[in-house]
């Protein structure tokens, strides 16, 4: 499902558009491959000048690639990169009706986040061997995926993720998405679930043994609530970690004050700076 050329041209454009003393800010583009449509993303390399471990940053539903630059920004202080990769399908609904479209969909997001630990490999400023995934949502669902199929990806943290996106649509209160399921047949709907259980978050995680993953969870998260977030405990032994927050819905999990400082302390404690 994520087979691709590592050695297809990335035909990588980058330009800088920021420079602070803790570091700069660049605009970069590369393709997943030569047909595709460029992948873009928010590239901050930090002062530091050699082996820089990095972070891939993924967003949630409805954001995009800037959503999570004051994060990057924190960790540029501590001398790490961040790449933050733009996710178009974050910012539109599946198609129910034709569940292998989607699929395609999913390892294609996937994969461009791999792509783009392929264009910092080609730098002699970062070390890709030694990187992190922050996801937030739908992008700790795409992480689930990365750190599951990317050797280079030692950490994880998913951040107020399903563990099961095919029961995310059954139950999610969302109203668009409670009228979607109202509007499309039982059959149509059914056949997208059953057809979509394979991309589950619980369906990788058991593949993720050499990188160290943290749950961040919101006690009152109305699309993921508790019950289902505790799906992630039995992933959550040895040195990986799940908190509960006292996040009262979905999206205070992505500014709740607590969670960011427990995601760049822990960065800054397991990556080797």
């Amino acid at each position: 499902m994520f087979e691709y050329d590592r050695l297809a041209p990335l035909e990588a454009e980058v330009s800088e558009v920021e420079t602070q003393a803790r570091g700069a800010l660049f605009d970069l583009s590369y393709r997943v491959d030569g047909n595709s449509e460029r992948t873009h993303g928010w590239l901050i390399v930090p002062s530091r000048s050699n082996s820089v471990p990095i972070v891939i940053f993924l967003h949630g539903g409805a954001q995009d690639r800037g959503a999570c630059l004051a994060e990057a920004w924190l960790l540029a202080d501590r001398g790490i990169g961040s790449l933050l990769v733009d996710l178009p399908q974050a910012r539109s609904f599946p198609d129910f009706t034709h569940p292998s479209k989607d699929q395609h969909t999913f390892s294609q997001t996937v994969i461009s986040a791999m792509r783009g630990l392929d264009y910092l490999a080609s730098r002699p400023d970062f070390d890709v061997n030694q990187a992190a995934i922050v996801g937030f949502s739908f992008g700790a669902w795409i992480g689930s995926a990365l750190a599951a199929e990317d050797a280079r990806l030692k950490l994880a943290i998913l951040v107020a993720g399903a563990p099961r996106m095919s029961e995310f649509w059954r139950t999610n209160p969302d109203p668009l998405v409670i009228g979607i399921r109202r509007d499309l047949s039982p059959g149509v709907f059914a056949d997208y679930i059953e057809a979509s259980q394979p991309l589950d978050a619980v369906r990788f995680l058991g593949r993720c043994s050499n990188t160290r993953l943290f749950f961040q969870c919101g006690a009152e998260d109305e699309l993921v609530p508790a019950e289902q977030a505790e799906e992630f405990a039995p992933y959550a032994t040895g040195l990986n970690l799940l908190r509960m927050y006292d996040s009262a819905t979905h999206l205070q999990m992505f500014f709740h004050s607590g969670a960011r400082e427990d995601r760049v302390s822990w960065l800054e404690t397991q990556l080797p700076l």
